[in-house]
């Protein structure tokens, strides 16, 4: 059964889901049906749904991909003041964390770091970047374009003074339900600071991982041929 919301109270009780007004039991009218959140990440062939694939490390571009095609998606339709920009900034960084560590997993024999070792690092970027650092020397993609490895370093300094652990843009607290999840953002929202314009930051992002992601092309291409 479905919680309906008592608009006079505020507040939701047991109900089902009916489908038109003037539904009954039986007799004329839409019947009543029943929901399942089961159904929620059902497939229904005749509707028009995602797909995910089996889950492997291999998957990890695809998700970065996806994340920031999404980020700049709510760009595009003008998202930009209060908290609002929070999800952009989320899919923004997670964007940035999967194609870090996409990388890296699939270099595991250029820098001699374990798949495992590389996901227990946990959200903090700088931690990653040694090996990232090694592996793009060895290929020769700390520079594309005019965009230098030392840029990208300087993006994972941000993230790693106002969101090492990839909880600021979700939770203003972390997992003990005191401690603010960003010493720095909390700090500056109490003296009415923290501001950041989010269309230079999107820019700045977007280069961050246009970076990134020829740079996977490149390392790709030369390790695997044509593969990309």
């Amino acid at each position: 059964m479905l919680p309906r919301h008592n608009s006079d109270r505020g507040d939701f009780e047991e109900g089902s889901l009916e489908e038109g007004a003037g539904a009954a039991e039986g007799g004329g009218g839409c019947r009543r049906r029943e929901i399942s959140l089961v159904a929620l990440f059902e497939v229904h062939h005749t509707k028009r749904h995602g797909f995910i694939a089996a889950h492997t490390t291999l998957l990890l571009r695809e998700y970065g991909a996806a994340y920031w095609e999404a980020a700049t998606k709510l760009v595009e339709v003008g998202v930009q003041e209060g908290y609002d920009a929070y999800p952009v900034a989320f899919l923004y960084r997670h964007a940035l964390e999967t194609v870090i560590k996409s990388i890296l997993v699939e270099s595991a024999p250029i820098h001699g770091t374990s798949d495992e070792a590389v996901f227990n690092r946990g959200h903090d970027l700088a931690k990653q970047l040694q090996d990232l650092h090694l592996v793009f020397d060895k290929f020769s993609v700390l520079e594309i374009d005019g965009y230098r490895f030392d840029e990208l370093k300087t993006v994972v300094g941000e993230w790693g003074a106002y969101d090492p652990d990839s909880f600021a843009f979700r939770y203003f607290v972390k997992k003990d339900g005191q401690t603010p999840s960003s010493s720095q953002m909390s700090s500056q929202s109490q003296e009415g600071k923290f501001r950041f314009n989010l269309m230079r930051f999107a820019e700045t992002m977007d280069s961050a991982l246009d970076y990134l992601f020829n740079a996977k092309k490149r390392i790709d291409k030369e390790r695997f041929g044509g593969f990309e």
